[in-house]
């Protein structure tokens, strides 16, 4: 039985019709997903979500930090941003622009593909000169 799996990321649904087999199915043929299959599945989701739609809003992004397993203040070190933009951006506070958008598709496609986030990005030093 084929089997299709439908993601809501934020105000879209994802279709997958790329599931292959499942090892355990339901009496009726559903299949049972282990977390690391619906983990893999919500990726893939976000993924498109990020890829194909010009700019998302709120809510998707929200959604992919989550699909993430980062708190927002994780998730801002990894952008370069601070935790209360990353704040504003998921409320709809304030807008942001594409390449915050794709930069977050990068970091899930990194995850997927290697099963782990890149390093985060320094935090800003600065350094002060003793008198």
């Amino acid at each position: 039985m084929a089997y299709t799996h439908r993601t809501q990321v934020g105000r879209y649904i994802a279709v997958d019709d790329g599931c292959c087999g499942f090892a355990r199915t339901m009496q009726d043929g559903t299949p049972l997903l282990s977390a690391d299959e619906l983990s893999r599945l919500e990726r893939r989701a976000v993924i498109t979500i990020l890829r194909d739609v010009e700019l998302v809003g709120g809510p998707e992004l929200k959604f992919a930090r989550k699909v993430l397993g980062l708190r927002q203040t994780e998730f801002a070190e990894h952008l370069g941003v601070a935790p209360e933009t990353v704040s504003r951006w998921e409320t709809g506070a304030e807008p942001f622009k594409r390449p915050v958008q794709l930069a977050v598709c990068e970091l899930v496609e990194t995850v997927e593909r290697s099963g782990s986030l890149p390093q985060r990005k320094p935090s800003a030093q600065r350094e002060l000169r003793v008198a």
